[in-house]
Parts: C-alpha cells; sequence; structure tokens
C-alpha cells in the first residue's frame, strides 16, 4: 500500500497492487482521509471514489475541509466483486 505524506495527483488516486497470496491485481484509491479499497477491478475502484467524492459535496465538505468532520471509513472488500 502506499505510505504517502501528502496527496497524490488526481490521477494517481486510483492504483492497483499484487496480493502477494492470490497474485491478482487488486484496486484501491487513495484521498486525504485515507487509503480505500481493495476492489476487485479499477472500475469498482473509479466507482467508489466517484461515490466517495459524491458523499463529501453533499455533506458540503470541500477541498479545505477539516478531517475529523469528513472522515469516512475506508471500505475493505473481503473478496471479489
Amino acid at each position: 500500500m502506499k505510505n504517502a505524506k501528502t496527496m497524490p495527483p488526481k490521477n494517481d488516486r486510483i492504483y492497483a497492487e499484487r496480493d502477494t497470496e492470490t497474485g491478482e491485481l487488486v484496486w484501491f484509491f487513495y484521498t486525504r482521509e485515507g487509503e480505500f479499497g481493495y476492489y476487485s477491478s479499477e472500475d469498482l475502484a473509479r466507482e467508489s471514489l466517484i461515490r466517495h467524492i459524491e458523499r463529501c459535496k453533499q455533506n458540503n465538505l470541500d477541498g479545505a475541509r477539516a478531517f475529523e468532520l469528513s472522515r469516512t471509513k475506508p471500505v475493505v472488500q473481503f473478496g471479489f466483486n
């Protein structure tokens, strides 16, 4: 998993890593709230990122939002969708 201290560029928010147990690619996305995943495909990770952003917008949490107010728990999928 990425261990970045700063927010990656928006085009780098979705990334894949190889699962050491299965050898399969698993997908994640990264926001200032944390790392979310894993997802079985880039499309699922992208859809989840879009939903996350929409939730932030619905709650009026913009780019300057406070970390504690915007905290959503990363969703870890156990198994593939």
